[in-house]
């Protein structure tokens, strides 16, 4: 059974292009019975030369193909070799494309990739190094035909037996679901046919065997304290000692510990920052473990950062649940997190128009609801185009029907709140404990103590969640979503028309028309937004008014269908469906209304990237009023939230009094004055001035230090503008070094980047805005930061304004009220991504002459922790980088 017999190939091109680029080597594997029986590979002569980034991905140069064939010379030859056999590679697309341009071509094809991502959810990543390393085969040489082609045989005769392993549920469901035109549909069909005609058992319901692994079920059971105090179970010989085999106590760690501990215990706020490397997580984890057993109590735990949670969760966690066997430690996202089982129906129900990529996606999404036990979309780990579709089978709010949805019994979202409820340690966002704020405490089950980890994102996170933000997509999918389904069929107003009832189909003439009406003056509407231009008052209020008036017939609508519904010929779940679309209907309409009003004095409106945006101009007062006062304590806990050794700037902007916390700041344990040097410019333009020069005196200044050294570095920007200019003037002599260069926003998402700086050595990553934080690049990946900018929030940016306006009327300086303290914060974030562990060395290089020139330098360098600083003369900065790692890596080699 399967597929023994084929070829599999790889080509190495000078570029994307199959008009434009070269094929400068080929390689073909045959396979018969499911063996390697022929390899054949060889250069192919170029008529460019080869591009150096070519070069250093492939280790391929324009000299090694100066005595290589041409093309025209082993056409024949790779056509023969093809033949009439089914052709294998790892996107091959790719390589077929550049085989058709010079016209070979293909039968059946089977996509390695698109058969690791239909068989593996939950991969981080599905290149071939990566899925091959998954199933336990070993790369060879990346990036060479050879070896590439040889790899992708091997992986597709592994996933054959995979596929033949699969139960028959799954199989009849993507087979049933295939194209039969499409090879790798072909593949699952023939082989749950074969498994039928094998005499399987009967096939239990689809919807018993997808839910067979959904049940997150805590039995209440007794958890005890053992009565050992913080300090002695930190402590050398104590229980984390008994769980980690190299356990050192750290003095910080068990102070901030013991400070939290007695925060939690009498009921006082604390503010807290500790650097990096303190062991944070621990120190309040386990206070927060001994006040739950204690009182009896649920101690709520936030963070900003996906990583941070997993973090709690999968690594933290279980260290708690062995010095505490019992305690329940669980996460809570917001709804948008999980699966709607009535939507992914909806999906499944449209599966006559599918494209490959989307059955690709339901076959993947199908295997991981059989085995999942959240429903959590981050288990999937999606991006690119697969994660655009999870927004269409996500669980939202307003489109929730509640009782009347036919799967609520298996609904991911109450299955994971009725879980929270047994948990005395509930792991959740900063997203979702301001949703909880907004929507008064309907989301978290009832807390009294809280821990705000990474809460240096806090009043960012809360001004953005009670603040508003749409564009014309989100008032444009609730429209459409009446009448069809993102997959295809009909929406709740499409099904009603097509019900042999006359009233209803009155009832929707005029409904129709108003949905025309409003797509009108809805692209009217958003035109204007997008330009830029003035809004014409006439044109918000007339697109205001006939919002409006849809809404209005919808509701009148919902509730006659209700009334004539006597016989029951239309469902309670499409009522209930519908109600709910009219819900979202009326949220937008009020939105739109806020916006164009502008009722509230205290809040800044604007547009940006075409949506309309209105936030609070400060979220202290509120935060203050509805949850601050509310709990017993909440802990504050951050690596970089003071100014100068003290928080009160932090604890301001968020709404705390003097009398209403304590603090305490506790310095990293690593030794920066020997681990680190901090390396700044000693003249140079002044971004704030000259921002035509400073572009070409940084690029310089960059090439110097790329050119002095060979480790990976991380450019941080502040802004795509600066990131851009600087990476066209330097891509030329980086591409002359055979260095690669990475770029935010241009060569992929945050983790791919990160992922593909991590793969190569030298690589130069430029980031911008997310870059600042949360990147853990340890040791030997990272041993270079270059801050560009020093990181001033853009003061015409309508909430940095409308702050800084607000200060200048309380008779305060704006600039050192705030646009000071927020750089400051976000430049120790900067320097913090450098030493992330004891034995980490490297430098933080600042491009920004003000760091020396300006009176406010002084107080970023206060902030930092104790580092040894130069300063350089522009075109000395590259030779003293070098002397110092060179010192340091000697240093390095005589420990």
């Amino acid at each position: 059974m399967g597929i023994k017999n084929f070829v599999a190939i790889d080509i190495e091109t000078t570029g994307v292009s199959p008009a434009i680029d070269e094929i400068i080597e080929i390689s073909i594997c045959r396979f018969e019975e499911g063996e390697l029986v022929e390899s054949w590979e060889t250069l192919v002569c170029a008529k460019h030369p080869v591009p150096r980034e070519i070069t250093r991905l492939t280790g391929i140069s324009s000299q090694d193909l100066q005595r290589a064939p041409c093309w025209e010379e082993i056409a024949d030859l790779v056509r023969d070799k093809i033949g009439e056999l089914p052709v294998v590679g790892h996107n091959v697309e790719f390589d077929l494309g550049f085989l058709r341009a010079r016209g070979i071509y293909a039968g059946h094809f089977f996509d390695t990739c698109q058969l690791a991502r239909l068989l593996y959810p939950g991969l981080s990543s599905y290149s071939l190094a990566a899925v091959a390393s998954f199933l336990g085969l070993k790369p060879g040489e990346r990036h060479r035909a050879r070896w590439d082609a040889e790899l992708a045989g091997q992986l597709f005769l592994l996933m054959q037996a995979e596929v033949e392993q699969r139960p028959l549920p799954w199989l009849t469901m993507v087979a049933k679901w295939a194209n039969p035109a499409w090879s790798l549909g072909k593949l699952i069909r023939e082989t749950a046919e074969a498994a039928l005609k094998a005499g399987f058992a009967q096939l239990p319901p689809t919807m018993e065997w997808l839910t067979a692994g959904q049940r997150l079920q805590y039995a209440d059971s007794a958890v005890t304290d053992s009565g050992l105090t913080i300090a002695e179970i930190f402590a050398t010989g104590g229980p984390l000692a008994r769980v980690f085999n190299q356990w050192e106590s750290r003095a910080q760690q068990i102070e901030l510990a013991e400070a939290i501990f007695a925060a939690l215990a009498n009921e006082r706020h604390l503010v807290a920052e500790a650097g990096t490397g303190t062991g944070k997580s621990l120190a309040y984890l386990l206070p927060a473990a001994k006040i739950a057993i204690r009182e009896g109590a649920r101690v709520v735990i936030s963070t900003n950062t996906l990583a941070l949670q997993e973090q709690l969760l999968e690594k933290d966690g279980p260290v708690l649940q062995q010095i505490f066997p019992g305690l329940k430690i669980l996460p809570l996202k917001g709804r948008s997190n999980y699966l709607c089982w009535r939507r992914w129906w909806e999906l499944v129900d449209g599966s006559e128009s599918w494209d490959q990529e989307t059955w690709t996606l339901a076959g993947r999404l199908a295997w991981w609801l059989h085995i999942t036990k959240t429903g959590d979309e981050a288990e999937l780990r999606l991006h690119g185009p697969d994660r655009s579709k999870w927004d269409l089978l996500k669980a939202e709010r307003d489109i929730c029907l509640g009782n009347a949805c036919p799967w609520q019994k298996c609904c991911w979202v109450q299955t994971n709140r009725l879980a929270a409820q047994k948990a005395q340690l509930l792991v959740t966002n900063h997203s979702l404990l301001c949703t909880d704020l907004k929507l008064e405490d309907k989301v978290l089950p009832g807390y009294d103590y809280l821990i705000i980890d990474e809460a240096h994102n806090l009043e960012e996170v809360a001004q953005r969640h009670l603040g508003l933000r749409l564009g014309e997509i989100d008032f444009r999918r609730w429209r459409t979503g009446l009448w069809r389904r993102p997959f295809g069929g009909q929406g709740p107003l499409g099904v009603l028309e097509s019900l042999p009832l006359r009233e209803i189909k009155e009832e929707l003439l005029p409904v129709k028309s108003l949905s025309q009406e409003v797509e009108s003056r809805e692209k009217e509407f958003w035109e204007f937004i997008a330009s830029g231009e003035r809004l014409p008052e006439v044109v918000g209020d007339n697109y205001l008014l006939k919002l409006k008036m849809l809404v209005d017939s919808l509701n009148k609508l919902v509730s006659q269908a209700r009334a004539w519904n006597q016989e029951g010929l239309i469902a309670e779940s499409l009522l209930s469906e519908l109600g709910g679309r009219v819900n979202q209907g009326q949220e937008l309409v009020e939105t739109l209304e806020i916006w164009l009003q502008q009722p509230f004095s205290h809040w800044v409106y604007w547009i940006e990237d075409g949506n309309i945006c209105a936030v609070p101009v400060e979220v202290g007062p509120i935060l203050q009023e509805q949850l601050w006062s509310r709990k017993k304590s909440v802990i504050f806990c951050s690596a970089t939230l003071s100014i100068a050794g003290k928080n009160h700037y932090y604890a301001e902007s968020i709404g705390l009094r003097a009398s209403d916390y304590k603090e305490i700041v506790l310095s990293s344990p690593f030794d920066y004055r020997n681990q680190a040097l901090l390396l700044g410019v000693a003249e140079g333009p002044d971004p704030g001035r000259e921002e035509d020069r400073l572009a070409e005196y940084q690029a310089a200044m960059l090439l110097q230090l790329l050119s002095h050294s060979e480790e990976r570095v991380l450019a941080l920007f502040t802004s795509y503008k600066h990131l851009n200019t600087v990476a066209d003037l330097i891509a030329e002599p980086m591409l002359q070094m055979g260095r690669k260069l990475l770029l935010h926003g241009r060569d992929g998402s945050r983790g791919r980047l990160i992922q593909e700086f991590k793969s190569i050595d030298g690589a130069v990553l430029f980031g911008t805005q997310s870059f600042w934080e949360g990147v853990d690049l340890p040791g030997d990946l990272l041993r270079m930061v270059v801050i560009m900018k020093l990181p001033f929030a853009v003061p015409t940016y309508p909430p940095v304004q409308a702050k800084m306006e607000l200060c200048r009327q309380a008779g305060k300086n704006p600039f050192t009220r705030v646009s000071l303290p927020r750089a400051i914060i976000q430049f120790k974030q900067g320097f913090g991504r450098l030493i992330r562990t004891a034995e980490d060395w490297g430098l933080v290089v600042i491009l920004d002459p003000r760091l020396k020139n300006k009176s406010y330098g002084r107080e970023f360098l206060n902030s930092l922790p104790e580092v040894n600083v130069e300063w350089a003369h522009p075109r000395e900065i590259g030779l003293k980088a070098k002397t110092w790692l060179e010192a340091r890596k000697m240093l390095q080699y005589l420990t």
